[in-house]
């Protein structure tokens, strides 16, 4: 499920891409996430933080800057996106695409861990 009004998963990057511009001011990339989920974080469930974790994951995967704590995130979302079908019916064709070249390309950059559990959370 989304949250009510949820953006489309390219805005969601463009937020996170945002908020990475931060580090041209001297921020950690760890400040950078910090402000990211003080921003977003406290109305989100489901899919909705599944495509804010997958799109922080790709920033950070992108730009060699996977923080442990995004790299555990986005283990436990993809494991669900791929193997369990979780998220599918809320996302559009467009979203799907975009995520599983995203997902290939994170998956390409850096090992993710397997975690002891990929049940819900919420």
């Amino acid at each position: 499920m989304r949250a009510k009004n949820d953006s489309p998963y390219k805005e969601w990057k463009e937020g996170v891409l945002d908020g990475f511009n931060n580090l041209e001011l001297g921020w950690t990339p760890e400040q950078c996430t910090e402000f990211l989920f003080d921003q977003e974080t406290d109305n989100l469930f489901g899919t909705s933080i599944m495509l804010f974790i997958i799109s922080i994951a790709e920033y950070e995967a992108r730009n060699n800057i996977m923080e442990e704590r995004i790299k555990n995130a986005a283990s436990y979302h993809i494991y669900r996106f791929e193997n369990m079908g979780r998220y599918i019916s809320d996302l559009t064709l467009e979203e799907i695409d975009e995520i599983e070249r995203d997902v290939a390309f994170i998956k390409s950059k850096v090992e993710l861990p397997k975690l002891s559990s990929y049940e819900d959370r919420d």
